[in-house]
């Protein structure tokens, strides 16, 4: 699990990436959005198209860590759009641990969540 106690922010890329896209790819994807901002201390997280994967990436002062977490009988849910949003440390929690056991304790594969 993710160590959440020395993270500074944390944005959810809203929308889906290619998971064949690593921590090069998802990083250049980082970069462009953060112009501005330090990206040291942040995570950032991803979904994969089909909604069954996550990948986190956390910068920190040594180098950049990326973390992967795949489901087999539920799906994430996640926000669309094209951009980051900045998330609440519990609404992570909830995302990875909370809407997938939901989801299996209902019996439904394809759950409609509402985030905001």
């Amino acid at each position: 699990m993710i160590d959440l106690s020395r993270t500074h922010e944390i944005y959810l890329y809203k929308g889906f990436v290619d998971f064949r896209l690593g921590i090069n790819g998802l990083t250049r994807l980082i970069i462009t959005f953060n112009q501005i901002k330090e990206a040291r201390g942040n995570l950032y997280v991803f979904c994969s198209k089909d909604r069954r994967g996550i990948k986190a990436i956390e910068i920190d002062s040594t180098g950049i860590w990326l973390y992967q977490k795949k489901l087999d009988n539920t799906k994430f849910v996640f926000p669309d759009g094209t951009d980051f949003s900045k998330v609440t440390k519990e609404q992570l929690v909830t995302i990875i641990e909370g809407l997938n056991f939901v989801a299996k304790l209902e019996g439904k594969d394809n759950m409609d969540y509402t985030l905001y």
